[in-house]
């Protein structure tokens, strides 16, 4: 992995990271178009467990918001099986991702709280 390339996974990984919940959410974005999510949301549990193929990858993440290209790229390098299809297992760094971000925001948050609580007492 090259510079350039560190930087694009680096972009692309803070991107699905503030876009989306997790694997899960993410397959279900990119799964559908926003038009049809909320109609067919109970059928597409088959999407989560099968994944989704190369061209659904592509056109989700373009219509979700990413727009660093390479989009083909991308899928290459989470296909890690080889088999033109990705599921949660492939995106599982997303859900690692999300729940350093959780325990982020909360220690950030504590912080806040103790600040603020020392500078009332100060008063």
């Amino acid at each position: 992995v090259d510079a350039s390339q560190f930087v694009l996974w680096r972009q692309f990984r803070e991107w699905c990271t503030a876009t989306f919940e997790g694997a899960e959410d993410m397959l279900r974005h990119l799964a559908l178009d926003t038009t049809q999510l909320s109609a067919k949301r109970k059928s597409i549990a088959p999407v989560v467990a099968e994944g989704i193929r190369r061209e659904a990858f592509q056109e989700g993440i373009r219509r979700e918001g990413w727009m660093g290209g390479v989009e083909d790229l991308l899928f290459t390098a989470l296909d890690v099986d080889h088999d033109e299809s990705l599921t949660a297992q492939n995106l599982r760094w997303l859900d690692i991702d999300k729940r350093r971000q959780r325990r982020k925001e909360l220690a950030k948050n504590k912080a806040m709280q103790e600040v603020r609580r020392r500078s009332s007492h100060h008063v």
